[in-house]
């Protein structure tokens, strides 16, 4: 059984509601607690490559990410992960991460 598989199977248990259950199985990942780990940009692993995650309202940097092994640790809202190899190319990539309320824990969702 996958882990997403495994985390609605726990969320049912403990009584999740219907619409918690719906945006967990779309989430592309799952953390029990306030925050979550979402991947580095790909242009991060050549030579000279950078990833950084930020929240935005507009123009202005509302918040960035802690990074961490293994990626950025955020917490709710809309996240931009870009990325540069350092040269010319660059790209980014959106992240949604909320909270959902599972048996008296929070969780935290992204996709």
């Amino acid at each position: 059984m996958s882990d997403l598989a495994q985390h609605i199977k726990s969320a049912r248990a403990a009584g999740a509601a219907d619409d918690d259950l719906q945006r967990l199985a779309k989430a592309l990942r799952v953390e029990i607690g306030s925050r979550i780990t979402i991947p580095r940009h790909s242009l991060w692993r050549l030579s000279r490559g950078t990833s950084e995650a930020v929240r935005r309202a507009g123009s202005r940097i509302l918040e960035r990410a802690e990074d961490v092994r293994g990626g950025h640790r955020v917490g709710p809202g809309y996240w931009i992960v870009t990325g540069t190899d350092g040269y010319r190319r660059t790209g980014s990539v959106g992240w949604d991460v909320e909270h959902i309320q599972v048996g008296g824990e929070t969780w935290t969702i992204a996709y």
